[in-house]
């Protein structure tokens, strides 16, 4: 897990729509969503590697990677119910289709921190843990006697401004080196979010971004299973992205595909209501996350907007939010996109840093394009907007250090932290649609060749001869 830098302030505020839209801006609202899920997500991992009791089961032994087994040292954590759900009683579950048994609380998570603080000690060294286990001497030490931990401070002001939300499914429930989502109930926001993590180090993550070649939908081992996509069967994809999201052989126990579970989560989680009595059905569906996650959010958003299972069944449109995502499909795949969009039915902000390479790729001879309104950050002057715009693989090759570009703190400085965006923070979606995509979304899509390149972009020729010679 990499490490983040506290939630800014600015990414705090409830930023109003300055088109009068009723629905706060996107972009601060999925960075703040997305940063309680690595939160989240972190502390859970913590805990599943340190908790006596959680070792105690055998399940998760013979789930456990073998760095675990190294670890003689085992506490017992207070409330480990508040982020863990393991062991709560089956009575206690909220929706039938979930991993995790009960909805997380922002509250119960900051309770647990509170009340683990003399366990719990966070390392500033970037290439180590976030949190590592306190020596013995301060483990018999109250709580108390430990200052805040960052955490701490971020669910304190979020709780503060009466921020609404729970984390109602979690897909991580016993190995974390695997890809993960979470599925938020946002109230405050009136949002269902499912939120992607980005790459972590090792374990099926990398594996799932290295199969960068071409797969159609048909080709994919469940695509004879109706999930609702026949209609694109001929668009070509990242294998390792559309395998994860369509493919069982991902899943454990003989669960469905993920998008399958996702799209049943949805479901009952629709039929449910707020605690206001308002319904969840009525609730818009954001789809977000960084890297990995990026482009996962990207296929997500799709196949929910043109499904046959869901696309006459969920509110349009279908929102993705994405932050460093790496390309997904080819052409056609990108003609399918604009359809959608089109129609009303999908949209798609996507967030690249300049000299970020990842957002780039894969790159030629795959073929590969992006989608969407791209918001493309600067350091040193305000992002430039623009619809549908195919970044040249050259641009991020000359940045001098690309591996920060692509952190997601690197994604807030320059969003959050650079002055110039504040009027692009209060935009819609809508709004940046109808701005940057409305006269656009229209453009021949066939102006690209199958490696990428535009037909008239004299700089490529050196490159489609090399590939077709």
């Amino acid at each position: 897990m990499k490490k983040f830098r506290s939630l800014d302030k600015a990414v705090l505020e409830d930023y109003k729509c300055g088109d009068g839209s009723s629905s706060p801006a996107p972009l601060g609202s999925m960075l703040r969503v997305s940063k309680i899920v690595y939160y989240f997500s972190t502390i859970r991992d913590f805990v599943n590697k340190y908790d006596e009791e959680l070792h105690k089961d055998e399940e998760v032994q013979q789930s456990k990677s073998s760095d675990r087994h190294k670890h003689k040292k085992f506490v017992k954590f207070v409330n480990t119910t508040n982020v863990i759900t393991r062991h709560c009683n089956d009575n206690e579950r909220h929706l039938k289709s979930t991993l995790i048994k009960k909805p997380i609380l922002l509250s119960e998570i900051l309770t647990f921190l509170r009340e683990n603080r003399n366990f719990i000690q966070e390392c500033t060294d970037l290439f180590s843990d976030d949190y590592v286990l306190r020596p013995l001497e301060d483990q018999l030490k109250s709580p108390d006697d430990f200052p805040k931990l960052n955490m701490e401070d971020d669910f304190e002001m979020l709780l503060e401004r009466k921020f609404d939300a729970d984390v109602v499914e979690f897909d991580d429930e016993f190995d974390n080196n695997e890809l993960l989502f979470a599925i938020v109930v946002n109230r405050t926001e009136k949002r269902i979010i499912c939120v992607f993590r980005g790459s972590v180090s090792g374990g099926k993550d990398w594996s799932t971004n290295t199969k960068v070649f071409r797969t159609k939908v048909g080709d994919i081992k469940d695509a004879d299973k109706d999930l609702g996509l026949k209609e694109f069967g001929n668009i070509g994809l990242h294998r390792g992205f559309a395998n994860y999201l369509f493919n069982d052989e991902w899943t454990k126990d003989g669960l469905p595909s993920k998008f399958e579970q996702i799209v049943e989560t949805l479901r009952e989680i629709r039929t449910k209501r707020d605690r206001n009595g308002n319904r969840y059905k009525d609730y818009s569906i954001f789809v977000t996350g960084h890297s990995l996650g990026g482009a996962l959010s990207q296929l997500l958003s799709f196949a929910l907007a043109g499904s046959t299972l869901t696309r006459d069944e969920f509110p349009k449109p279908v929102t993705a939010i994405t932050f460093a995502s790496p390309r997904v499909g080819n052409r056609d795949w990108l003609r399918e996109y604009q359809s959608l969009e089109k129609k009303g039915h999908l949209r798609h902000i996507r967030v690249s840093n300049d000299g970020d390479r990842v957002c780039v790729v894969p790159t030629f001879p795959i073929g590969y394009l992006q989608t969407g309104v791209n918001v493309h950050l600067y350091s040193n002057k305000k992002a430039d907007v623009d619809y549908n715009k195919q970044r040249s693989r050259f641009s991020a090759i000359q940045c001098s250090n690309p591996l920060t570009m692509h952190g997601l703190d690197s994604y807030y400085e320059r969003l959050v932290g650079n002055e110039r965006n504040q009027r692009i923070m209060k935009y819609s979606v809508e709004k940046f649609y109808k701005k940057y995509a409305t006269e656009k979304i229209t453009e021949n899509v066939d102006e690209y060749d199958v490696y990428g390149f535009k037909e008239a972009d004299h700089t490529a020729e050196l490159y489609r001869d090399f590939l077709s010679s």
